[in-house]
Parts: structure tokens; C-alpha cells; sequence
């Protein structure tokens, strides 16, 4: 039968890539039709209801005839592209033809050979491929970028939905209908630990949720490694796009509100990240005010801390959104899980068993030695942590497999654990760089090679400089600030849009020296992050390069920095090619921060004796 028009055979296999399926996407291939005359050597390819195709590195993919389905989201007929990327260190997302329910099965207006074809022949589905880089490959009858991205070792895996999504689909569809409250968006919330596939089960609700809402609010918590975003914020996106793309190659999406906190751990500065969340959260209600009709829901991507001060952050941020539903995701075990507490929802009905508080041994054994700390930080957030507001608890085994086989991808053969120093300075190079290759590996770059497409702003000097904690003297800001990425923060207290424009007078009126904040921050909107490239005295500028329009730079008043250290020449200093020779064993190259006047590598972002107790020591360098 069929649910909401969308058939059950429909659905991404639950079940693992075989042998039997790579033959059968062999024999697929050999229907791919080159379009003679295209520019950007288009490709069509028929399907039948149920066939699958996995896509790796970049592919762009137009759907000419009926439905296709891809990590949650349903692409229909359309004239536009919609870019698929699968770095060769992540699993691979399927394509699966489907029967959806929407009335036109054809795209309007196609040119005369691709309506000949699908006027010759009854295929159910047709899509357009294209190479999202065809200028610089020679057309052949089978390009072999198609060969490659279509037809990707077997090894390589594939992700996998587990069946308990489809019922957790129905059951928030459900949910976000029957609201009542149109101030506040439905919130659903999904943790666990490090590497269980958080990032991949937001971004399939996020997908699956956009079919049928349009728009979807994405509320990144994870400090270090973020789906949407730059490590060191907190940010609301709202999503009207389909997410098919690697985090750091994600740059399309309305940014709601971003806080900057500096870190990639909120240990580092617990009461700053929960201001921050409050803020960002107050925000997003806050754009709801004048929204006529339902909320678009909240999905909340959390960190992968859950013990002791990291389960309770968690907890505090169920209760900050009134989250209805969460999804606590186990890591793969021989055994089941000892809590049992409760079931996934059922096929037949879609809800889950029971309305339950958290496991009281999780209880027992970690949130109580927070003790003072956990009802501080509440108090702060404007809500009690220790209590974890009513909503439907949902355990979920793990589908993330091969761990060790991603990593290895990414790492060539490194440790495991320098897969995510790896993957945060690349959502921090595709930040200032989005024209990078997405499947690239990391590699270092001088920092003036880096930086020469990306623009080169100017500040006035008189704007206030701080740390996110403790307090910085007047006369070490320059020598602190310089070659360091930094927030551009506003310290007004109300929420200022990033196209909003100050006068000119308070820009004129602006000292030509910089100032220092007299206290510790709380929560700073950020406008924009930025790489400093020196202190113009003479000019009284603070020149700098973001990706951030000049409109949108206007509310900056504050920069901030905090423990968080980027370079665009390594990862410091360790396990990153540079120039596309392996230098494992060296350490960071010394290359000035696009600074013409200062000494190579030496007195730039550097410890000063104020500096110590709140900055980090800079480590390969």
C-alpha cells in the first residue's frame, strides 16, 4: 500500500550493497543516452520504479520523468540542477525511483530530443546527468567521471535507512500538524555519542520533512564539527533546499542567526555556549512573529558529548526548545540495550509506546555530579536542566558501519582520531573558499595564495576587541589579533539582520585606536568570520579577509577571538599534504599571515604574559 502517495518500495533500502546490486547498476548503465549538441555533455538515463543507482564525488542530477528519491528528499521534474557530492571518505547516497503522488510527471518545456525520447519510450523515470566539471574532460560516448560516480567500487559503502525512520517520519508529520502553538516551532532533537550518525539522520528528517513543510529551521549545537556552518558557532539556517551536499560544501542556506563562542567543545566556556543557544533560539521565535500559517518545524543537530556536563548540556537544550521529540542514537552492540525504555514507533501506527523522563541510570551516574553547575547554567538558559521536558524518547541503533574503512579514506592510512581535525579545517576553508573542490582532500597552501580570491575588507581601527574569556590590555590587541580567524560580532543588544546599515557618522566618530572590552563577553550576534591580515595605524583600518559583503558588514562592531586556531598552510602542523607531497613528519610551514611588515610565522596570534590563562599554546608551530 501507500503512505501519503509515496509507495513502501519506494523507501532507500535498509539492506547493504551486494553484488547483485552492483551487476544490476552495470546493466543500468548501458541505457545512458548522450544528448548530441549539449554544451556541458548531458546524459539520460531511464529507470524503473525500485532500481537504485549510488552516486560518488559530484555529480549534478535532473529529473526529466517521474520521482526519484535521495537521502530523504523527493526531486521531481524539473529544468534545474540539483548537485550531488559524496567525498570518497563518506558513504555513498542512493538514487531510487519511486512513484510519488504529485500530479505532473513530466518537466515543461524540454527540448525536442529529450521529448522524442520520452515520447519513444514508457520508462517511468528519466534524469539528466551531468558532469559538474565537463569543461575540463574530453566528451566521450560514456565519460569516465560517470563511470566513476555511478559505478563505485563495491567496497565503498552505502547508506543504509533503517526501517524505524519511515514510522519516525509519520509520527513527526503528525506532530508538527496537530500543533496548537504557532508562536514556537515543533522541535525534534537527535544526540548520542561521537561517529553514530547524528549529521546523517538530521539531515534525512531535515530532507523528508522539506516535502511536505517547504521550509525547515536547522539549529546546529555541535561546536566542532557542524552540519550547516563554521566550527566555534551556534546557528539557526532555514532550509528550503534539499541538503546533498558534504557539510563544508553547504554555503546556500538562510542563516537565521549565528553566535559566535570560539571553541570546539563547550567545555572550554560552558556559560558562553549556553547564552549563545538561548540567543540563537530567541532569535528564531523571534522571526516567527510576523509569519503567517503553520511554524516551520525545528530540527536540532546535537554534539556528541553525552556523559557528566555534556548529557546535561544536551538535556538543557531539550528543555530550551521544548523539544516533542528526541532521538537518542546507541552505538552498534552485540547486546541490546540495557535501559529497554523504550521502542521505536510502530509501522501500523507510528508513535512510540510510551511517554517517559530520561534513563535514571544516565541520571545516577552523570548528571548529578554536575551539581551547582547544571542549575546555574539552567538558570541561565531560562530553564531547569535537571529536568527533561515531556516529550517521546526514541532509542535507535546506529547505521553508521565501517568506520575505520571511512576514516582510512581520509586519513591515508592516519589514526582515526585525526579525522575530525581534518574535516573542521575544511568547514573552515570552504567557509572562506566555496570555489574549492568539495571531494579534495586537505591541502595546505601558502596563506597569501590562500586568501588572493578571497575579499579583502576594511575596519574602521576604534572597533572593540576582545577574548571569550578574560579580558585583553589595548596594547596587545594587535599583536594577539594579527593571522588569526576572528568573529565579527555586534554588540547591540537588539537582533540586526545581516543587509542592515549603520549611519556614516558613527563610523566617523570611531577612534583611530583600537579598543579593548572592558569585560568577559556573553552571547555576540556574528555577523561574519574573518582572517586578519594586519593593523593599518596610519589609515586606522583593520584590514581583513571574509567572504561577508560590505552591506553586511556594517552592524560590526566587536571582533572576538577564541581558542579556536585555523591556518590555511596546515592542521597544525601535522598530518596535511602540502603542495601535494606528504609532510607527516614536519611541522607547519613558517609563511607570513599576509602581513608585509611582520617576521615570518613569529609575533603573530602569539601568548602574550595577559594573554596565558585564556589562550591556548599554538601547537607545529
Amino acid at each position: 500500500f501507500r503512505r501519503d502517495g509515496y509507495s513502501l518500495g519506494g523507501w532507500m533500502s535498509h539492506r547493504p550493497w551486494t553484488t547483485k546490486k552492483q551487476e544490476r547498476t552495470t546493466r543500468i548503465l548501458k541505457r545512458l543516452i548522450e544528448r548530441d549538441g549539449s554544451e556541458s555533455s548531458e546524459h539520460l538515463l531511464p529507470l524503473r520504479l525500485g532500481e537504485e543507482i549510488s552516486v560518488a564525488f559530484e555529480l549534478d542530477v535532473r529529473v526529466v520523468r517521474g520521482h526519484v528519491e535521495v537521502c530523504g528528499a523527493i526531486l521531481g521534474p524539473s529544468l534545474s540542477y540539483s548537485r550531488i557530492v559524496a567525498p570518497d571518505w563518506a558513504a555513498l547516497p542512493r538514487l531510487r525511483a519511486v512513484q510519488w503522488r504529485k500530479e505532473h510527471d513530466t518537466a515543461e518545456k524540454e527540448e525536442e530530443d529529450v521529448t522524442a525520447l520520452l515520447q519513444g519510450f514508457g520508462w517511468p523515470v528519466v534524469l539528466c546527468l551531468r558532469n559538474p566539471r565537463a569543461a575540463a574532460q574530453v566528451p566521450t560516448r560514456r565519460p569516465a567521471h560517470l563511470t566513476a560516480s555511478l559505478l563505485a567500487d563495491e567496497s565503498w559503502p552505502r547508506l543504509c535507512k533503517p526501517l524505524a525512520w519511515g514510522s519516525i517520519e509519520e509520527h513527526v508529520q503528525r506532530l508538527w500538524r496537530e500543533r496548537s502553538v504557532p508562536s514556537s516551532p515543533f522541535a525534534m532533537l537527535v544526540m548520542g555519542p561521537k561517529g553514530v550518525g547524528k549529521s546523517t539522520c538530521c539531515r534525512h528528517f531535515v530532507n523528508s520533512l522539506l516535502r511536505f513543510t517547504g521550509e525547515v529551521f536547522f539549529f546546529e549545537t555541535d561546536l566542532g564539527q557542524p552540519e550547516l556552518g563554521v566550527p566555534g558557532t551556534v546557528a539557526v539556517h532555514l532550509i528550503r533546499k534539499p541538503l546533498l551536499q558534504p557539510p563544508h560544501a553547504e554555503h546556500e542556506h538562510e542563516c537565521v542567526a549565528r553566535y559566535y563562542v570560539g571553541c570546539t567543545t563547550p567545555a572550554e566556556h560552558p556559560s558562553l555556549y549556553v547564552n549563545a543557544l538561548r540567543s540563537a533560539f530567541d532569535a528564531c521565535v523571534e522571526s516567527l512573529r510576523h509569519r503567517k500559517g503553520p511554524s516551520p518545524p525545528l530540527v536540532v543537530n546535537s554534539h556528541g558529548w553525552v556523559t557528566g556536563l555534556g548529557l546535561e548540556l544536551v538535556r538543557l537544550i531539550a528543555g530550551l526548545v521544548g523539544a516533542e521529540l528526541v532521538l537518542r542514537i546507541n552505538p552498534l552492540r552485540s547486546e541490546a540495550l540495557l535501559d529497554g525504555s523504550v521502542d521505536a514507533p510502530t509501522e501500523a501506527s507510528g508513535e512510540a509506546r510510551t511517554r517517559i523522563a530520561a534513563p535514571t541510570h544516565l541520571v545516577r551516574n552523570a548528571v548529578v555530579r554536575c551539581g551547582p553547575l547544571s542549575m546555574e547554567l539552567g538558570a541561565e538558559a531560562g530553564t531547569w536542566a535537571s529536568e527533561l521536558p515531556s516529550c517521546v524518547l526514541v532509542d535507535l541503533q546506529s547505521a553508521v558501519g565501517q568506520r575505520l574503512e571511512l576514516a582510512t579514506r581520509l586519513t591515508r592510512k592516519k589514526p582515526l582520531h585525526h579525522l575530525a581535525a581534518k574535516m573542521r579545517w575544511m568547514r573552515v576553508a570552504h567557509y572562506f573558499r566555496p570555489d574549492l573542490p568539495p571531494c579534495a582532500h586537505p591541502v595546505g597552501m601558502p596563506a597569501g595564495r590562500f586568501f588572493s580570491s578571497v575579499p579583502r575588507r576594511r575596519l574602521p581601527l576604534g572597533l572593540h576587541f576582545g577574548l571569550t574569556q578574560g579580558v585583553l590590555r589595548e596594547e596587545d590587541i594587535e599583536i594577539v589579533f594579527t593571522g588569526c580567524v576572528v568573529g565579527l560580532c555586534c554588540l547591540r543588544d537588539r537582533h540586526l539582520s545581516e543587509t542592515e546599515t549603520v549611519s556614516t557618522g558613527q563610523v566617523e566618530q570611531a577612534r583611530v585606536k583600537p579598543r579593548a572590552l572592558p569585560e568577559a563577553v556573553s552571547s555576540l550576534r556574528c555577523i561574519a568570520m574573518a582572517f586578519v591580515h594586519s593593523f593599518d595605524t596610519v589609515q586606522g583600518e583593520v584590514v581583513v579577509y571574509t567572504p561577508a559583503s560590505v552591506e553586511a558588514l556594517s552592524p560590526v562592531d566587536c571582533v572576538l577571538r577564541g581558542e579556536h586556531v585555523w591556518q590555511p598552510q596546515s592542521i597544525d602542523g601535522q598530518f596535511l599534504s602540502v603542495e601535494g607531497q606528504d609532510t607527516t613528519s614536519m611541522s607547519s610551514p613558517l609563511h607570513p599571515y599576509c602581513s608585509a611588515w611582520t617576521l615570518d610565522g613569529l609575533g603573530t596570534g602569539s601568548r602574550l604574559p595577559s594573554t596565558r590563562p585564556f589562550l591556548k599554546r599554538k601547537r607545529g608551530t
